[in-house]
C-alpha cells in the first residue's frame, strides 16, 4: 500500500513540474540577438523601445524593477488594458514567468497582438546587455 501512495506522489509532482511556466529564453548565436520564446513563438524583445511591464505586487515592484519598467499588477492587467493597446511591442515579466503567463493570456484576450513573456527581471537584464 505505501508503495502505491509514493508513486502517486511522483506522478502529482511530475505533473506539478510538466504544468509550469512554458516559457524559455534563447539567444541567435550567428547575429547575438535577443528572443523571448511564447508558445512556441520566438519574437525578437526591443528593449530599448517595448513597453516593459512588471505584473508583480507594488511593495515587489517597489523592492526594484527592470529601469524603464511600468508596474501593472496582474490583478489590475484587465482593468488597465487601454494602457497596453496601441504599443508596437508589449513585454511582460514577474518573478518566475507564471504571472506573466497569465497576464498574456489576459491581453490576447483583449486583442492584445503578441504579449511576449519575458519572465523575470534577470532574463531582461540579459536581454538588455545583448541588445548592445
Amino acid at each position: 500500500m505505501k508503495f502505491k501512495q509514493i508513486s502517486i506522489v511522483a506522478f502529482v509532482f511530475g505533473a506539478l513540474l510538466m504544468t509550469g511556466c512554458t516559457c524559455s529564453q534563447s539567444t541567435d548565436k550567428e547575429g547575438g540577438s535577443a528572443t523571448a520564446q511564447n508558445d512556441s513563438n520566438e519574437e525578437k524583445v526591443d528593449v530599448k523601445n517595448a513597453f516593459i511591464v512588471d505584473v508583480r505586487t507594488p511593495a515587489e515592484f517597489n523592492e526594484g524593477s527592470f529601469k524603464g519598467a511600468v508596474n501593472i499588477p496582474l490583478s489590475t492587467v484587465e482593468e488597465n488594458i487601454e494602457k497596453f493597446k496601441g504599443k508596437e511591442q508589449v513585454v511582460v515579466f514577474c518573478k518566475s514567468g507564471t504571472r506573466a503567463g497569465k497576464a498574456i493570456n489576459i491581453l490576447e484576450q483583449h486583442g492584445i497582438s503578441n504579449p511576449i513573456n519575458a519572465v523575470n527581471q534577470s532574463h531582461l537584464e540579459e536581454l538588455k546587455k545583448e541588445e548592445k
